[in-house]
């Protein structure tokens, strides 16, 4: 283990901490947690885009007209079903909402520059 002014970084290619402690780590969990989350709010996101390039758009950015659901991207609109729409539209939400709550997730969770592996002050 070297020290870069007051936080300790690992040496590379070495395990200084030993497994019990690895296993005793409250903040272990909280880790797992925030990186399984961000795998699957990463995935969501890139399916989010791939499906509204598909589509031609999302609801957020689509409208409603005379009974006619549209979705649009980048000032062009495609006409869907309501079931499409509907999809979009709840997909949009969902990624906002997760978005979000990867900012909000380390909070809550506790995770701080010691999970990130620094030593505190």
């Amino acid at each position: 283990m070297m020290t870069v002014g007051k936080a300790w970084v690992p040496a590379v290619g070495t395990n200084d901490m030993p497994a019990s402690s690895k296993a005793e780590s409250p903040r272990t969990l909280g880790c797992y947690l925030v990186g399984c989350s961000y795998a699957l709010i990463w995935v969501n996101f890139v399916v989010y885009f791939v499906v509204a390039g598909h589509l031609g758009g999302d609801a957020i950015n689509g409208h409603v007209r005379d009974g006619h659901y549209f979705l649009c991207a980048h000032g062009f609109c495609v006409e869907v079903t309501k079931a499409v729409f509907t999809y979009s539209w709840w997909h949009s939400i969902i990624v906002m909402v997760t978005c979000i709550s990867s900012i909000i997730l380390p909070i809550v969770l506790g995770i701080t520059d010691a999970a990130l592996g620094k030593a505190p002050d």
